[in-house]
């Protein structure tokens, strides 16, 4: 399947505050998309290893970033699109029981569905000796997930750690690709003139003052 990988900057510009001088942690950079119970544990232990390798960014985890009495479909559609990439986990239970992936209403899927309409970078991550999928054995309209590469941790402390830190330079550089991008199109854009806010003031002419014409002279013939 063909399908656009660079972000839309529309949508990241309306997700910024359209300041060309915007920080990396001002805004959400990165969404961890994971099923709780398909190895919650290692989720969290590759976004906290992740955070601390980018500290002062931005990236959601909805165990800590969500604010109560807030509405969770909200927040996360929010989350995504103001994300920069989007860490799709996929292990042995991600597609939920039974198949609960192809539900219209399963959160996983949401997610998804919402990173993909946003044409977000979206990188999947295999774990806990899951095999990657493929276009394949995708669940049905998840094909586009795999046909991108991705990143495979297995048991071991080291997978954990060479995956976290190829987690980290993708994401600096979709950062960095994104900002320059954004800060372009913001120069593109025409600069609206201010109203004048003050008093108008009226210049007037003083008028110009009249010519003189010769007085006719008679001479006797």
């Amino acid at each position: 399947m063909g399908v656009s990988l660079e972000p839309d900057l529309e949508v990241v510009a309306q997700a910024g505050d359209g300041s060309a001088d915007e920080k990396p942690r001002d805004r959400c950079r990165a969404y961890f998309s994971y099923r709780h119970d398909d190895n919650q544990i290692l989720v969290q232990s590759v976004w906290r290893h992740l955070q601390d390798a980018l500290p002062g960014w931005t990236i959601f985890l909805d165990l800590d970033g969500l604010e109560l009495g807030a509405s969770m479909r909200q927040t996360f559609t929010d989350r995504i699109q103001q994300a920069t990439v989007v860490f799709a986990f996929v292990g042995p239970k991600w597609e939920g029981q039974p198949d609960r992936i192809s539900a219209e209403d399963d959160w996983v899927r949401t997610e998804l569905q919402v990173a993909f309409d946003a044409k977000k970078w979206t990188i999947p991550v295999a774990h806990s000796g899951h095999p990657m999928p493929s276009e394949r054995t995708a669940p049905p309209g998840l094909a586009w997930l795999f046909d991108r590469a991705g990143v495979t941790i297995d048991n071991s402390h080291g997978s954990l750690l060479l995956a976290v830190d190829r987690m980290r330079q993708i994401l600096m550089q979709k950062v960095q690709d994104e900002d320059i991008r954004l800060r372009d199109f913001m120069k593109s854009q025409p600069i609206e003139q201010p109203a004048p806010t003050g008093p108008l003031l009226l210049t007037i002419e003083p008028p110009a003052p009249a010519r003189l014409q010769p007085k006719p002279t008679w001479t006797e013939g």
